[in-house]
């Protein structure tokens, strides 16, 4: 039996980007500044997730240099820091 990664890519995603990885950005490149709760808010329409997850990817998509982020009263707020290719 084979086993299936939960990181398998999809098909249309970002080359190197996990699926969630790829959900998330989506959302972002449609925003300007975002906070980890409206991306979480958006996803969850879609899907079953919890909030610490968005901000788990989040944070590791601004460790892997996608993400700029800066600090607005005691949460941060995130931007692309590229548009989608």
């Amino acid at each position: 039996m084979r086993l299936v990664s939960k990181k398998t890519k999809e098909a249309d995603g970002e080359p190197g980007l996990g699926a969630l990885e790829t959900d998330v950005m989506k959302v972002i490149w449609r925003s300007d500044w975002v906070a980890v709760r409206d991306v979480y808010e958006r996803l969850r329409l879609e899907r079953s997730i919890a909030y610490t997850t968005v901000m788990t990817v989040m944070g590791r998509l601004h460790e892997k240099g996608l993400l700029e982020r800066r600090q607005e009263g005691r949460s941060y707020i995130y931007q692309a820091r590229q548009t989608r290719l």
